[in-house]
């Protein structure tokens, strides 16, 4: 199969780095690979070397993309040649308002199928915006979602449900991580510790929820820290509620990190508090290193994806910050649940390996490509 990728900017985080992947594991398998960005980008060594990669080479505006409309239908008559050009089988676009507003024109003037990989929670979408997404999906002729219950929203949008599969996020298990987890430590190995890794967002993260959380569970185990890792908008609200909290001597705010896992490996504990997410990757990056974990159920469903409450993690309400505590006293309190939960956390793995996600990825392209409706 000839397959093109289309994403505004190629980083190493959420959608993009996703989108690599998944680029990096159809051309390990022998198929031609376009990567098409809007800009240009210098972040060409996280590709397979097979990969041939094209920029666009839009200038960037100040405003937002989709409100410069000079800008969208430059980058749109810019994609639409490439396309024309390459003439690939697949089209697959990646968290992308370009790619959106292009599907009619795509599905009307090539031959190529288009495929959307849907990386939002859905019910978290209002007004017009959502409305002109909605409408413009249903031009692709498939959609990926990462969860069932993100799938479950378009029930009412045949074009979309009927024409659509769910993909999670794999686990990407390097060598670093495949030795952790044989030397995971013990309940009385851990430290003081109970972290979080995740964009300074009160309204998505819920870092609010986190702080009352631990503040009741500090109440019973003032030995014990809170350490956030990450960075966002909302870095000095957060740090505002801290001190009215009166957690200054027992929160820490770490800033960003590109070793996550060897930074949380000794925790005793790690929090989500997410009003909603995808699949939420620093949850994984927790569990496959054996970080007992406690999540919220945190819309459309990523989080209850992953954990078997009460087996290998715990799920708890939305908002709920008394059943968060709870949980992280029960996990510092009882070592035989704390190392239970740890051993089990680490079998996500083997449910989301690279081998089984990759081979869906490739499955599902070759069904679009077969289909002839």
């Amino acid at each position: 199969m000839k397959l093109l990728f289309t994403i505004p900017k190629l980083t190493y985080s959420g959608a993009p780095k996703m989108m690599a992947w998944v680029a990096n594991q159809m051309a390990m398998r022998g198929h031609e690979v376009h990567l098409v960005t809007f800009f240009s980008e210098e972040q060409a060594r996280i590709l397979h070397e097979n990969i041939c990669i094209h920029s666009l080479q839009v200038k960037q505006s100040k405003k937002r993309l989709i409100r410069n409309t000079l800008g969208m239908f430059k980058t749109i008559a810019r994609l639409h040649k490439k396309v024309r050009q390459l003439k690939p089988d697949v089209v697959v676009s990646f968290l992308d308002s370009v790619g959106y507003v292009y599907l009619p024109i795509g599905s009307a003037f090539t031959r190529s199928k288009f495929v959307v990989s849907e990386r939002v929670d859905p019910y978290a979408y209002r007004g017009r915006t959502a409305k002109l997404r909605f409408q413009l999906m249903q031009y692709a002729d498939a959609i990926v979602f990462q969860t069932e219950g993100a799938r479950r929203f378009f029930e009412s949008f045949k074009g979309i449900y009927h024409n659509s599969t769910v993909i999670p996020n794999p686990v990407v298990v390097s060598d670093e991580i495949r030795t952790m987890q044989q030397h995971v430590p013990s309940a009385a190995e851990r430290d003081r510790r109970i972290v979080t890794v995740g964009r300074m967002s009160l309204k998505q993260k819920r870092q609010d929820v986190l702080l009352e959380a631990f503040r009741l569970f500090h109440e019973k185990h003032p030995g014990y820290m809170l350490v956030l890792y990450g960075d966002g908008q909302d870095m000095d609200k957060i740090k505002d509620l801290i001190e009215q909290s009166n957690l200054s001597d027992s929160v820490v705010l770490a800033g960003r990190t590109n070793q996550v896992e060897k930074e949380i490996f000794c925790a005793s504990a790690f929090v989500l508090s997410s009003d909603y997410e995808g699949i939420p990757n620093a949850l994984i990056e927790a569990m496959s290193i054996g970080v007992p974990s406690v999540s919220t159920d945190c819309s459309p469903g990523g989080a209850a994806l992953l954990i078997r409450d009460g087996e290998n993690g715990f799920l708890v309400p939305r908002e709920d910050a008394t059943a968060i505590a709870e949980r992280l006293s029960r996990i510092v309190e009882t070592p035989e649940i704390s190392e239970r939960i740890s051993k089990a956390a680490i079998e996500i793995t083997d449910f989301f390996s690279e081998q089984i996600i990759a081979d869906k990825w490739e499955s599902y392209f070759e069904h679009v490509v077969n289909n002839k409706e």
